[in-house]
């Protein structure tokens, strides 16, 4: 295919996903993105004990207080599912001129028309991390067809989840950082770790490659996000929030989509009888072991450094998809759309392996993700068993892609996309 075709071909292939599911989402009103939305009115409105009122050890066992779902209501919304807002205070204040300005419905499709194309730029960025292989039209192909029918797009798209927009910004920041632009890297990976945690890892990707720019830019724009923070909401309200990311950090969800290696632990010490580990099954949340965050730690800092100690010298794609999974999956929640990076980066194993091995690399990887094989294992009612097996197949593709990155193949990323 020619340069121009793929080019007209892929941005037809945009268009059409962009629409297509524009047009399956309206009027939907997902309750993942109001939580943003009501923290902006209540800090608008001086209500400042509301915005991080709700217990997140208690998120799914109970709803926030009575006044959220009265501000819902009043701001356009009838939903009965609202969830706790779990973000620093700085970005309540951000949304208070959105939230005083348009209603819920309207934010949530606003957020829609940025956040779907957004999935699309994610499959460019990564396509560009990969070195650009071959066609840029059937790389999207396949990752569109991912996205689709698999969990990890599915939930994110009906969920309308801010991780879709945070994945694009991670991608784009990685991107720059690959092509030797530091300071833009650093200043756009910075404000992301400013909105979600476990971004602040990929400082060491820049510390790796000895790119101290990047990583001064990253650092003090942290700094200067986080001062604004305290000048905007004060004090008190960083105190709520810090006691949110502990209470975060100390509680397991039990839920079969939280696909992480602590639930993978404690339901993996439910099913040995010698273990004493008991909980109904009607328990959403519980209180996470010690035994359990010492193995989540360890296992996030070995595979950091097998990253990290390769990255400088084979900056391979495949090694920043195992990051970003690695950090998804020691998270204290682990969402399927956590996982994003995978159906971006995937049509790269085409590039290395044979067609059938890639057909079945594929399938293998897939599987935790792919909604006809969740309902087949269900129809057997072994829901845990289920739910070790997928989160096994997310380790073991962690370790596959650590080894792919490790592998002295030849790297498409390391010849077009290192500064």
């Amino acid at each position: 295919m020619s340069r121009r075709a793929d080019i007209w071909f892929s941005t037809l292939l945009g268009i059409l996903f962009t629409v297509f599911t524009l047009m399956i989402v309206a009027g939907h009103m997902p309750s993942d993105i109001q939580s943003p939305y009501l923290a902006g009115w209540f800090f608008g409105t001086g209500q400042m004990d509301q915005i991080y009122s709700a217990d997140v050890r208690e998120m799914f066992n109970s709803a926030p207080s009575a006044e959220w779902y009265r501000a819902a209501k009043e701001r356009g919304s009838d939903t009965t599912n609202l969830y706790p807002f779990l973000y620093p205070p700085i970005w309540a204040a951000a949304m208070v001129p959105i939230a005083k300005s348009i209603d819920i419905p309207t934010f949530v499709q606003v957020a829609y028309l940025i956040q779907i194309p957004a999935i699309y730029g994610s499959i460019f960025l990564a396509w560009k991390l990969a070195g650009k292989p071959g066609s840029f039209f059937v790389w999207a192909a396949f990752s569109v067809t991912a996205v689709i029918v698999t969990l990890i797009g599915f939930i994110a798209i009906v969920e309308n989840q801010p991780q879709m927009l945070i994945i694009f910004l991670i991608l784009f920041g990685l991107e720059r950082l690959m092509n030797g632009n530091g300071r833009l890297a650093g200043v756009v990976l910075g404000i992301v770790a400013t909105i979600k945690i476990f971004p602040v890892f990929l400082i060491l990707l820049m510390l790796a490659r000895r790119d101290w720019r990047a990583a001064g830019y990253m650092a003090a724009t942290g700094m200067i996000v986080l001062a604004a923070s305290f000048l905007v909401a004060g004090p008190a309200l960083h105190w709520e929030f810090l006691a949110q990311l502990r209470s975060a950090g100390s509680t397991i969800f039990l839920g079969q989509n939280n696909l992480n290696i602590s639930t993978f632990l404690l339901k993996l010490q439910h099913l040995i009888p010698v273990t004493g580990m008991n909980y109904s099954d009607t328990v959403m949340t519980v209180g996470k072991p010690l035994w359990i965050s010492v193995v989540s730690l360890v296992v996030l800092v070995g595979g950091t450094f097998l990253i990290v100690a390769r990255f400088r010298h084979n900056p391979s794609y495949f090694l920043i998809l195992a990051f970003l999974m690695l950090l998804g999956f020691c998270s204290p929640f682990g969402w399927p759309y956590y996982y994003l990076p995978l159906v971006f980066f995937w049509p790269g194993i085409f590039t290395i392996l044979s067609l059938r091995s890639s057909i079945l690399l594929t399938y293998l990887v897939f599987t935790p993700f792919l909604m006809i094989d969740m309902k087949i294992l269900s129809s057997f009612e072994l829901s845990d068993m289920a739910f070790l097996m997928r989160c096994i197949v997310i380790a073991l593709s962690i370790c596959g892609f650590i080894w792919l990155g490790w592998s002295k193949r030849p790297d498409p990323a390391s010849n077009d996309v290192a500064p």
